[in-house]
């Protein structure tokens, strides 16, 4: 999945805005990546970043969540989180299989 977001400067001065992944229920083999993971805006300055989540293993019916965060400086500004359902994996053999007796001579 790759999803572009807009980040602005809510400050009345130049600041540097770094972006940070928190998984929230993440798998551990998925990556998450948000380039470029800095920015220095201007007052009132939005640029767009783009946020790209590779799956791995897939847990069948789960929920994997992650969040992408700002800070200026060690102040937490804003963020967004995702919610990336997973589907479940149906067995379509069911309700057409035919279970027979073994039968040996």
């Amino acid at each position: 999945m790759e999803e572009t977001l807009q980040i602005g400067n809510p400050y009345g001065e130049r600041t540097t805005i770094d972006l940070r992944v928190r998984p929230i229920d993440l798998p551990p083999d998925w990556i998450v990546s948000v380039s470029p993971a800095t920015l220095t805006l201007e007052p009132g300055e939005q640029r767009p970043v783009t946020v790209r989540i590779e799956a791995g293993a897939v847990v069948q019916g789960g929920l994997a969540q992650v969040a992408v965060e700002g800070y200026a400086g060690a102040t937490l500004i804003d963020g967004v989180a995702f919610a990336l359902p997973m589907p479940e994996q149906l067995d379509f053999t069911k309700p057409f299989a035919v279970s027979l007796p073994l039968l040996r001579r």
